[in-house]
């Protein structure tokens, strides 16, 4: 007559190539370009930047935009932003990194973010960070995680896909889901 402990099931797997693509804001290239700007040597303090708590070299982290995209009007997490991702087959072991990429490639040319010129990419600018595991009440998801910086100005898109660009800086402030911020941390933004 006691209530059975009922045996739940195990969460399902998921693996999610997830891409944190940055570019230059188009202000720091306009900045780079022009010739009139002082520089300021790396690492000098300055007042305004010692009020913030900021070093003077990371004027080039606030310089960077960083690439959302909107997920989809139904389902888990709805409408939330977060870096573009890509669902890959779940396999031990897992995919690769090349194969993971060659995924991430045909999802981010798709919604127009990359183009053919953005390729082959520098070794130095699109590196594997590692993986995360985040785990919903029904889905154990392995987030791999990779971060390409982009040595150019944004693209606005071709597809459907609504996606924006945010300022580095204000990625952090933003209504952002758990798995997104774990993802965020890794990538060091």
């Amino acid at each position: 007559e006691y209530p059975m402990k009922v045996v739940k099931k195990p969460p399902r797997e998921e693996q999610v190539s997830v891409c944190v693509l940055t570019c230059r804001a188009p202000e720091a290239v306009k900045e780079e370009k022009s010739s009139n700007v002082k520089k300021e040597a790396k690492g000098k303090n300055t007042k305004e930047n010692k009020k913030r708590g900021r070093k003077g070299k990371d004027k080039k982290h606030d310089a960077r935009l960083v690439l959302l995209v909107r997920r989809p009007d139904t389902g888990l997490l709805a409408r939330q932003w977060q870096f573009p991702s890509v669902g890959i087959v779940v396999q031990k072991p897992a995919l690769s990194y090349k194969k993971r990429q060659a995924k991430s490639n045909e999802y981010l040319k798709k919604i127009g973010a990359v183009t053919s010129s953005d390729f082959p990419e520098s070794g130095r600018l699109r590196r594997e960070l590692s993986s995360v595991v985040h785990v919903f009440s029904h889905i154990r998801q392995t987030m791999h995680v990779e971060r390409w910086d982009l040595e150019r100005e944004a693209s606005t898109g071709t597809s459907d896909t609504e996606m924006r660009w945010v300022p580095a800086s204000k990625v952090g402030k933003m209504a952002l889901t758990s798995g997104v911020r774990k993802v965020l941390k890794i990538a060091g933004l």
